[in-house]
C-alpha cells in the first residue's frame, strides 16, 4: 500500500492521530482494532502506522495458515499478541477475519473497518468488538465505488436485526404475502442449584 495513492491509509493515520492525541484516550489507555480482509494489507498498515510511534504502536494479528506467501502466526504467537494488547503493550491491533470472533481481545474503544464487502454477520461480529464496558465507535472506510456494496450489506444487516427483535420474518411471493414467526426456546431452570458449588471429580472408565 502506498500512502500517496491509497486515501484509506492516509485517513487511518489521520483518524488515529487525532484519536490518540486526545486527553480522554491518554487517561483511559484507549485501544483500537483495525480490520482488513487480507494479511498483506494488514502488514503494510502496521508498517505505516508504526511510523507514528510513540503515539501509535501497532501489531498485526493473523491466522495460522500460510497464505499468499505470508507465514501465519502460530497459537503461541497469537496468545502472546493478545496478552500484550490487553496489557497495553501496544494500542493498535490490525487483524484479518481471525480477530472477528472467539477471542478475548478485551476492551476496544474504536473499530475501523479498512475494507468493504462485509456480510451482515461479519458487520455484527466486528461491531461487537467495541463498547463492551464503555461507549465505543465503529468506522467504515469506503471509496465511492464501495459505497453501493455497503448500502446493500447494511440493508441486510437492518433486516436481520428486525427479524431478531420482532421475532418474525415477512416474505412476498407471487401468490401472496406470507409472514413466518419463530419461537424462542423458553427459559429453563439452572442445571446446577443457585447455591450449589460444583466440584471436579475424576472417574476412570474402562470400556
Amino acid at each position: 500500500i502506498n500512502t500517496r495513492i491509497n486515501p484509506k491509509l492516509v485517513k487511518v493515520e489521520e483518524i488515529l492521530t487525532v484519536f490518540f492525541d486526545s486527553e480522554i484516550s491518554k487517561t483511559s489507555k484507549s485501544k483500537v482494532l483495525v480490520f482488513t480482509n487480507n494479511r498483506v494489507s494488514a502488514i503494510e498498515i502496521v508498517n505505516s502506522l508504526n511510523k507514528l510511534y510513540p503515539l501509535i504502536s501497532a501489531r498485526v494479528f493473523i491466522g495460522q495458515a500460510c497464505r499468499n506467501g505470508v507465514k501465519g502466526m502460530d497459537q503461541t504467537e497469537q496468545q502472546a499478541t493478545i496478552k500484550d494488547f490487553n496489557s497495553n503493550q501496544f494500542n493498535v491491533m490490525v487483524a484479518t477475519s481471525v480477530g472477528e470472533e472467539g477471542l478475548d481481545i478485551g476492551e476496544v474503544d474504536l473499530v475501523i473497518c479498512f475494507d468493504s464487502g462485509l456480510t451482515p454477520i461479519r458487520m455484527i461480529q466486528r461491531a461487537g468488538r467495541t463498547a463492551r464496558r464503555r461507549r465505543g465507535r465503529v468506522l467504515l472506510l469506503l471509496l465511492e465505488n464501495e459505497y453501493r456494496m455497503y448500502q446493500s450489506a447494511h440493508k441486510k444487516y437492518l433486516s436481520l436485526i428486525s427479524i431478531l427483535t420482532q421475532n418474525s420474518v415477512h416474505t412476498k411471493t407471487k401468490e401472496k404475502d406470507r409472514e413466518y414467526s419463530f419461537k424462542l426456546y423458553p427459559f429453563n431452570s439452572l442445571m446446577v442449584p443457585e447455591k450449589g458449588v460444583p466440584k471436579l471429580k475424576y472417574v476412570s472408565y474402562q470400556g
